[in-house]
């Protein structure tokens, strides 16, 4: 019911990432969150707790 907040690392580079509240644990959301990759293969993504739970993220899709 709160919103969580981690950090979301791109090939080394860390920023700060919340999540909003979905109100239940059966209640899903999506999220759009720019991000800039290398060009070909080779690109780290991560997402880290920064001491408080992370959202539970089921899924992650790249679009240009």
């Amino acid at each position: 019911t709160g919103s969580r907040t981690g950090n979301r690392v791109v090939n080394g580079s860390s920023q700060s990432i919340t999540f909003p509240p979905t109100g239940s644990w059966t209640t899903w959301t999506t999220m759009n969150i720019p991000i800039t990759l290398n060009a070909g293969a080779g690109n780290t993504i991560r997402f880290e707790t920064t001491g408080q739970d992370l959202a539970n993220i089921d899924q992650i899709s790249i679009a240009p």
